[in-house]
């Protein structure tokens, strides 16, 4: 497998990233970026390299059909319709045999969709759309981290009954026992996916530079949610409702921060709430 869309992404941001500390700490600190440079032995032609790989590094990205092709080659392998084995009880890669499972489109688990959920402001809304369309359902879960990072990502873009159905099917991992192995071990992961699906999908919290934000979309049936989180060193809970439709954010702790909603700004102190109301 070449040039596989996670991979080769996930590094072309860690190296831009990467770059932009170095500039940071070369601007604002440039004692302490002297003797990091030191001591991690980093010379001008290595920073340069990683630009370099950053701007060739190959994507798998179509400007066309806002596709990016999960590996090279990977959209000429042969479509399979997963809806003929939804009641299936055995993987897929069982059903069809291990060769034709690898010729086939048939994924485990979320690759392109977890990109999707990382990187989700790195993305312009039609290639979200386009690639969670296309990928959503190729994809066979036969891991247990796949169906919660679906429902975050089919959250934030407001597919809520869907949203709620991969939920459930991610709780009832353990809850339900479905994969058979719940009794060697909770899935840990899969538990870190629920949590994130619910703060980061269903919560809407995004991480932006001007601060927290979020866009709650609350699934079928849910009339309250609240959780807590932490940003910079502050603790905050929002409570989203339903009726009237609303979330209310208050700063817990910690040194006063402008809480975002849309594009609305409200500037908390300790112990302030605001409520923004959801449209």
């Amino acid at each position: 497998m070449d040039d596989n869309a996670y991979t080769n992404v996930m590094a072309q941001w860690n190296l831009e990233r990467g770059l932009e500390v170095a500039a940071l700490l070369r601007r604002r600190w440039p004692a302490v970026w002297r003797q990091l440079r030191k001591r991690l032995e980093l010379t001008e032609e290595e920073l340069q390299a990683w630009r370099e790989v950053a701007e060739r590094l190959v994507t798998g990205f179509d400007p066309v059909s806002g596709l990016f092709e999960q590996f090279a080659g990977y959209f000429k392998l042969e479509a399979v319709d997963l809806s003929r084995y939804e009641r299936r009880t055995l993987p897929m890669d069982v059903i069809l045999g291990r060769d034709a499972t690898q010729r086939s489109q048939v994924i485990k688990q979320a690759d392109v969709v977890m990109l999707l959920a990382l990187l989700w402001e790195r993305f312009p809304p039609q290639v979200r759309e386009a690639n969670f369309r296309y990928y959503e359902p190729r994809c066979s879960h036969g891991s247990s981290l796949s169906p919660a990072i679906h429902a975050l990502v089919a959250a934030r873009l407001g597919e809520l009954g869907l949203a709620l159905r991969y939920f459930q099917r991610a709780t009832a991992i353990d809850l339900d026992d479905t994969m058979g192995n719940t009794a060697e071990g909770v899935h840990i992961g899969a538990l870190g996916g629920v949590w994130q699906a619910t703060v980061f999908g269903f919560g809407g919290l995004t991480i932006t530079p001007r601060g927290p934000c979020l866009q709650p979309r609350l699934p079928p049936g849910w009339q309250t949610m609240t959780f807590p989180f932490y940003w910079g060193g502050r603790r905050l809970r929002a409570r989203v409702q339903a009726r009237p439709a609303s979330v209310t954010v208050t700063l817990e702790r910690g040194r006063p921060l402008t809480v975002w909603v849309g594009g609305e700004g409200r500037r908390l102190r300790r112990g302030e709430s605001v409520t923004f109301p959801l449209g």
